[in-house]
């Protein structure tokens, strides 16, 4: 077992050095750390079953992909795939893909193809 998130980000191989996830709620939440000054921060309802999901225009799903010095990105399309969810053990995995855009002053300055995601970590349980 290894924790990890990973992926290609316009070709060019991204591997967090670490992953934060809570549970905070009806949330559960997990980033990478700001690894090659990129981040991804990623929220799923915490009572979530494995299957497909859609990032975009699906209630409790969400990314965000933020560069450091750019700011952050609008997701744009994209899905996340958990292949299991071990709620004793808070341990998630899965894989995902998406599309993120920057804007600057009202026009498309920069599309960030995120592909091949992976990731694996355990979660911590915020009692609230």
């Amino acid at each position: 077992y290894r924790e990890h998130l990973t992926a290609n980000i316009n070709g060019t191989p991204f591997a967090a050095g670490f992953v934060l996830g809570e549970q905070v709620g009806a949330e559960l939440r997990f980033q990478s750390d700001q690894s090659q000054e990129r981040q991804m921060f990623f929220v799923v309802p915490s009572d979530f079953a494995p299957g497909t999901y859609a990032l975009v225009e699906n209630a409790g799903f969400s990314v965000r992909y933020a560069q450091l010095f750019e700011g952050e990105y609008e997701t744009q399309n994209g899905s996340l795939i958990i292949s299991s969810h071990d709620t004793v053990l808070h341990r998630v995995a899965g894989t995902f893909a998406y599309t993120a855009q920057s804007f600057e002053f009202g026009e498309l300055d920069e599309t960030v193809e995120v592909t091949d995601g992976s990731f694996q970590f355990d979660y911590w349980v915020i009692e609230q």
